[in-house]
């Protein structure tokens, strides 16, 4: 079965309460020893909980920490996006653009050269 990012926090949470509850009644084993048996036959979850933590974000995006792979990915989309960036602003320059319309605006992962369009600052 694959997760999405929501499902992994909620997981992660359902493991976190888990582990909660070994532990309470782990600690008032005397008070309910029924409950702390049951309690105590749940499995230690803190390895999964710790990567699910660290490869998905709060706010649901995957990490550059999930895998070496997905950071060396990230870290290349990165350079490329700049690499770009700094080309078409080589070209504004070269064509002379008017002063203070030589620059380059990323909207939904397009670039725009604002001097081609008219567009002001």
């Amino acid at each position: 079965m694959v997760l999405d990012s929501e499902e992994l926090l909620d997981a992660a949470s359902l493991l976190e309460t888990a582990g909660w509850l070994r532990q309470q009644f782990r600690e008032e084993a005397v008070k309910f020893p029924l409950l702390a048996a049951r309690a105590a036959s749940l499995a230690d979850f803190r390895d999964p909980l710790a990567a699910i933590r660290r490869c998905v974000l709060p706010n649901r995006e995957i990490s550059d920490d999930a895998s070496p792979a997905l950071r060396r990915i990230r870290g290349s989309i990165t350079q490329t996006r700049e690499s770009i960036q700094k080309t078409l602003k080589q070209i504004l320059r070269s064509r002379n653009a008017e002063s203070g319309e030589d620059y380059v605006t990323l909207r939904n992962d397009s670039l725009r050269d604002s001097s081609a369009r008219g567009e002001q600052a």
